[in-house]
């Protein structure tokens, strides 16, 4: 079932103004977690609440079908662009799945058991973000180890102490790069802030890996370059091979 208390109202007005009430929420939401513009919050706010009116008329059905009926009806008039079904789609699935979810106080999924499902909210929330493909595979594969770690350390209950212990195996191993772990630890965290609904501010500090030494400039500017030079001998072989390197691209850019 939807679970909407809106289903509840017999009068009408009642109705659209509790759906309008529940539109801002939902746009304020967009809003303070930064997933939305406010020219967008603004277009998905309206999705949202054309949906809510439309599903008044399917209260025995769950949301699922209630949303492909949605969908159908606005494919039905040909007056929407693709893109405009699909700003549709994630305007309700976003708020069905997280903001309901986030107001209510609920929590989500919490176990490792639950993994088809669990794998497939992550993967539907990375698309409504428009998370990269690579980023999304990436992820998806550190939160599926994660998973068959909880499982396999005993209970299945999804915590900070295991978020913390499945990061630290690979600081102790000495053979994950930096940026890996990173990445998982990334990776973790949107499952447990953005799906799971648990707090995560008790991590400790060395959970996230440190990027030590720094980055060397890919083009050194006129006063670096004047001081390589001054510092070179003249007769050494750099300033040789520097000035051969400049004639091969006059060489090649004459050529082109």
């Amino acid at each position: 079932m939807l679970g909407i208390d809106i289903f509840n109202l017999e009068n009408q007005y009642m109705v659209m103004d509790k759906i309008h009430a529940a539109g801002e929420q939902y746009r304020r939401f967009l809003l303070s977690r930064q997933f939305a513009s406010e020219k967008t919050a603004g277009y998905m706010q309206n999705w949202v609440e054309k949906f809510l009116h439309f599903a008044c008329d399917y209260r025995g059905e769950s949301f699922e079908q209630v949303l492909t009926r949605f969908e159908a009806m606005l494919e039905s008039g040909n007056a929407y662009e693709p893109w405009q079904l699909k700003q549709a789609n994630n305007a309700v699935t976003l708020y069905h799945y997280h903001f309901r979810h986030h107001e209510s106080g609920a929590k989500r999924i919490v176990r490792a058991d639950n993994r088809d499902e669990l794998m497939a909210k992550v993967r539907e929330w990375m698309r409504i973000r428009h998370y990269a493909k690579k980023t999304e595979k990436s992820y998806l594969h550190w939160i599926s180890r994660f998973l068959h770690y909880a499982e396999a350390s005993g209970e299945g209950e999804l915590t900070v102490l295991k978020f913390s212990g499945f990061i630290s195996q690979f600081a102790r191993g000495g053979h994950v790069s930096a940026s890996t772990r990173n990445q998982v630890f990334n990776a973790l965290l949107l499952l447990f802030r953005d799906i799971l609904y648990v707090e995560t501010a008790n991590l400790p500090g060395s959970v996230r890996a440190r990027q030590e030494g720094t980055r060397l400039p890919s083009v050194l500017s006129v006063n670096e370059l004047q001081q390589i030079f001054t510092a070179t001998d003249p007769e050494s072989g750099v300033l040789r091979e520097l000035k051969q390197a400049r004639n091969l691209r006059w060489i090649c850019w004459s050529r082109s």
